[in-house]
C-alpha cells in the first residue's frame, strides 16, 4: 500500500467530520423526521416519515407513493403528510427534522417560490402555524436514516398511503435504523471544507 499523494492529502486537509445521531426531542415535545425518495427511470416517487415522542418512542410512521414530479417536491409531500399526521393526533409542540436543506430554507424563508410547488410550501407553512410551538430543522441523511427507508418504501406503493401504527417500525431494515437511533450511534460523516 502506497502512501498518499500530494493530491490526496491536500483532498483529505479540506474534508472535516462531524459526527452525527439522531436526538429526542424535549419532554412534552414531539418529532418528526421526513424524506422524500424519487426513481426517476420508473417515473414514481414516495415520502415517508416517523413520529416519535420525548422518550423516543415510536408513536406513527407513514409512506406514500406518488407520481415523480421532482426530488424537491417528494420532500415536501412527505412533509406534508407527516403534518397532517401529527395535526390529526392533536400533537402541540413538534421539532420537525429533514436532510434536504433547500425544503428547510423554502419554509422558514419567505422568497418566492415555483409555481409547481408554491401551494405545497404554502400548506406546510400554513400546517406549521397551527401547532402551539414548532421547530423545523436540517439534519444529515445519517440522522435521518428511519424516515429514509419509509421514503423508499413509498418510492414503491404508488397511490397509496400507509400509515404504520404498529408502535414500532415495520420491517427489519426500519427496525434496525430505529434502535441504533434509540442508543444513541454516533455516525461520522466527511464533508468537504
Amino acid at each position: 500500500m502506497s502512501a498518499p499523494s500530494s493530491e490526496e492529502q491536500h483532498d483529505l486537509k479540506k474534508t472535516r467530520v462531524v459526527f452525527v445521531k439522531w436526538m429526542k426531542p424535549p419532554l412534552g415535545w414531539f418529532k418528526l423526521n421526513t424524506d422524500g425518495s424519487s426513481i426517476q427511470q420508473r417515473k414514481v416517487a414516495g415520502g415517508g416519515g416517523v413520529l416519535r415522542d420525548g422518550f423516543g418512542n415510536w408513536v406513527v410512521g407513514f409512506s406514500i407513493g406518488f407520481d415523480f414530479r421532482s426530488s424537491v417536491f417528494a420532500e415536501l409531500s412527505a412533509l406534508r403528510g407527516g403534518l397532517i399526521i401529527a395535526k390529526s393526533l392533536g400533537i402541540k409542540k413538534i421539532v420537525v427534522e429533514l436532510d434536504a436543506k433547500v425544503v428547510v430554507s423554502l419554509i422558514t424563508n419567505s422568497s418566492k417560490t415555483k409555481k409547481s410547488i408554491n401551494s405545497t410550501v404554502m400548506d406546510c407553512k400554513n400546517l406549521l402555524q397551527g401547532f402551539e410551538e414548532y421547530i423545523i430543522q436540517h439534519t444529515y441523511r445519517e440522522g435521518n436514516r428511519v424516515a429514509d427507508v419509509l421514503a423508499k418504501m413509498g418510492s414503491y406503493q404508488v397511490d397509496k398511503f400507509l400509515i404504520h401504527h404498529h408502535y414500532a417500525p415495520p420491517n427489519p431494515e426500519t427496525s434496525f435504523f430505529f434502535a441504533l437511533d434509540n442508543m444513541n450511534v454516533v455516525t461520522a460523516r466527511g464533508l468537504k471544507s
